[in-house]
């Protein structure tokens, strides 16, 4: 079984994911590096060439095929899950858990990165928070949540427990 992390950008999905695979001794893969490997060039790269269409292709054949492995711990870009096909083969193969925090403790971490197209020119804030808007019901349909507002330790902490009761239940017979 696979662990995938969905959520907004800044919500800590590479940063707590590559802690709590080492934990759970998975093996930890992210999305947005496994898309760049197979364009072989950064995102924002893809997004100038490609357009944010050719992005979410890649974006889409990367995750479906991660979807076929076992053993991963999935941190899935910002966009991914809003993908029908992507979310609804991460709900079948994965525990989905959204790191969930407020738009304003994501927008502290986000603001001024120059590695996040999406942010780019005039109105950002504005765009930023209509697509967090827009993102979060389809977050939200994630199996479990995770407050991701807390230090990343804790975060952690809690994918772990989150993960090992998923797999206990998972493996008690069905009545």
């Amino acid at each position: 079984m696979n662990l995938a992390l969905v959520g907004f950008m800044g919500s800590g999905k590479s940063t707590v994911g590559r802690a709590a695979a080492q934990r759970l001794e998975l093996a930890f893969v992210d999305s947005d590096a496994a898309v760049e490997a197979r364009a072989g060039m950064p995102i924002p790269d893809i997004f100038a060439r490609r357009g944010e269409e050719g992005f979410r292709r890649l974006e889409r054949e990367t995750l479906l095929a991660l979807c076929d492995e076992q053993g991963l711990l999935i941190a899935t870009g910002g966009g991914a899950f809003m993908q029908d096909d992507v979310r609804r083969k991460l709900l079948e193969t994965s525990l989905v858990v959204y790191l969930e925090a407020p738009f304003d403790v994501l927008w502290e971490r986000i603001h001024g990165d120059p590695h996040r197209p999406l942010l780019a020119g005039e109105g950002a804030y504005q765009r930023a928070r209509a697509l967090f808007e827009r993102r979060r019901p389809v977050y939200e349909q994630a199996h479990r949540r995770v407050d991701a507002a807390k230090s990343p330790g804790q975060v952690v902490e809690e994918l772990v427990e989150v993960y090992h009761a998923w797999r206990e239940r998972s493996a008690q017979p069905r009545r």
